[in-house]
């Protein structure tokens, strides 16, 4: 029903009486229409509600990460932020310490929430950086997968079964596919 209610208020010129001649009432109305929900927010029964915020715009179902990304920047827009990125990286240093605190109290469901509090504020340290998370998350698991590869064929052609590594190894074997990897 929130849906129908949605597309009924949005496309008055096709269910309602508005008259819409050329391209640009109809962008001009459009324009109206967003800045009047942007006033008046609705809730997920389609029906207004009273106090808006600047998170209204951002949809629930995107994935964490893009999501994370677009909740600071409408805190941003809302004037709330660091003022430079030494104040934001010393946010990822606390949220890693609280982090810790909550794995040594054996609490895993703070920890869960102090790690997604320490992705958060990664997110922010890219946003301030000028660079799209998402982007950098991608680049580095490309680098790491192809670390892995190099390493997994160098112990392939020495018959050598990771598995059966210690340690220390695995790091020796691991540090030689970093130095070799061109990517």
């Amino acid at each position: 029903m929130g849906l129908q209610k949605k597309m009924i208020r949005r496309h008055p010129h096709v269910y309602d009486t508005a008259i819409v001649e050329t391209e640009e009432d109809l962008n001009r109305q459009w324009e109206k229409i967003k800045a009047r929900e942007k006033d008046t927010c609705f809730a997920q029964d389609g029906n207004p509600k009273q106090i808006p915020s600047a998170m209204d715009s951002v949809p629930k179902g995107m994935p964490g990460l893009l999501r994370a990304l677009k909740v600071s920047k409408s805190a941003v827009k809302e004037g709330f932020d660091w003022e430079n990125i030494h104040q934001v990286l010393d946010k990822v240093k606390e949220e890693i310490q609280e982090f810790e605190t909550a794995l040594d109290e054996e609490s895993p469901d703070a920890a869960m929430v102090e790690f997604g509090d320490i992705l958060f504020s990664l997110v922010n340290v890219a946003r301030f950086a000028g660079f799209h998370p998402e982007t950098a998350l991608s680049s580095a698991t490309a680098k790491f997968e192809g670390r892995f590869r190099l390493m997994e064929e160098d112990l392939h052609r020495q018959k050598i079964d990771l598995k059966k590594l210690s340690s220390e190894e695995k790091e020796r074997h691991w540090q030689r596919a970093k130095k070799h990897y061109d990517k």
